[in-house]
């Protein structure tokens, strides 16, 4: 059996308008018999609440401190199913800990958080928030999570608010890390192709960029993933760049 090999392209930008870059992101690459193994993070800081990009950090030392000592033990006991739980469990971790910080510093603040865990054949896609994860498939981009909005859940409709003011609120979060006590965290296990791509990104790429758009800078350059990244950046500036730009390609 061919050991999966893992290529990686990622930015982390704080575009033209915003004062501070309140993305974060966190790569971790390992190895074993079967190939390549990675957890890749993307973590917005939420810029309405004070201190994102302290937020969205605490969550990248949390993941990290848990792939330096726990995954190996982790491994030894591998299902999707454990892997699963464990990661539901680290998200409640953050978000207590986040909120614990908050109140006793008197201050509000919160993070998105989306992971993307690889090992064997096994995709496992954890995210609360609306940064998002993308499979890119025989060309084609795919989008794997739900996004936690307003918008999103028909909230606003189901309260028979207007348009006008719809379209006012229609990116606030329904769930983040570090708000509330009870999270409910998006999770979707998939199993891998033969070979593909996976995108993790903060709404910073696709409020500025079209899916469509996206999908046709991957096609077009299929065999560079450094090249999708460069042009994708490129865009987004050339777009205006109004907020934080974060992105991860995985190449499998």
């Amino acid at each position: 059996m061919k050991k999966r090999k893992l290529l990686v392209a990622a930015c982390c930008e704080k575009g033209y308008v915003k004062e501070k870059n309140q993305d974060k992101i966190l790569i971790k690459i390992g190895e074993d018999n079967s190939g390549d193994l990675g957890f890749f993070l993307v973590a917005d800081g939420i810029g309405g609440l004070k201190k994102g990009e302290l937020a969205s950090q605490i969550a990248v030392d949390f993941f990290k401190e848990w792939w330096d000592k726990h995954l190996i033990q982790l491994l030894k006991v591998y299902s999707s199913d454990v892997v699963g739980e464990e990661l539901l469990r680290m998200f409640n971790i953050v978000n207590n800990y986040i909120i614990s910080y908050s109140q006793k510093n008197n201050i509000r603040m919160g993070t998105t958080l989306t992971t993307l865990f690889l090992y064997k054949d096994d995709f496992l896609i954890t995210h609360i928030g609306d940064s998002r994860v993308y499979l890119l498939n025989n060309g084609k981009l795919h989008k794997m999570t739900k996004d936690h909005t307003l918008l999103h859940n028909n909230t606003l409709r189901e309260l028979n608010i207007n348009e006008g003011k719809i379209n006012q609120r229609r990116n606030v979060l329904t769930q983040c890390i570090g708000v509330y006590r009870n999270i409910e965290p998006y999770q979707k296990k998939c199993k891998l192709t033969s070979s593909g791509m996976l995108l993790v990104c903060s709404d910073g790429l696709y409020k500025m960029l079209s899916e469509k758009e996206i999908e046709y800078i991957f096609s077009k350059n299929i065999d560079d993933i450094e090249i999708i990244m460069s042009k994708l950046k490129a865009e987004v500036l050339l777009k205006g760049a109004k907020d934080n730009l974060s992105a991860i390609i995985i190449s499998f």
